[in-house]
């Protein structure tokens, strides 16, 4: 039986694995959840999940070889 009191399981990470434990680390100051690993883990999801939509994006400005290797108009070129 765990010793811990309910003010104690209060301040543990919240992250519960698939076999239904619970994290035991305490919280980390910067994330009101997770402890500092698992805080780390999620920033790392996000921040390549946003550089996905980004990629994402920008390729879909770019249609085919050409766009990418053409040289640019006599237009565009400086007076």
């Amino acid at each position: 039986m765990s010793s811990l009191t309910p003010k104690d399981r209060a301040s543990l990470c919240l992250f519960t694995f698939e076999d239904g434990r619970r994290c035991r680390t305490p919280r980390t100051g910067r994330h009101p959840h997770f402890c500092f690993y698992r805080a780390q883990k999620e920033a790392r999801a996000q921040a390549a999940e946003k550089l996905g939509k980004d990629l994402a994006y920008f390729s879909l400005a770019i249609t085919s070889p050409l766009a990418i290797s053409a040289p640019p108009s006599r237009d565009s070129s400086p007076p």
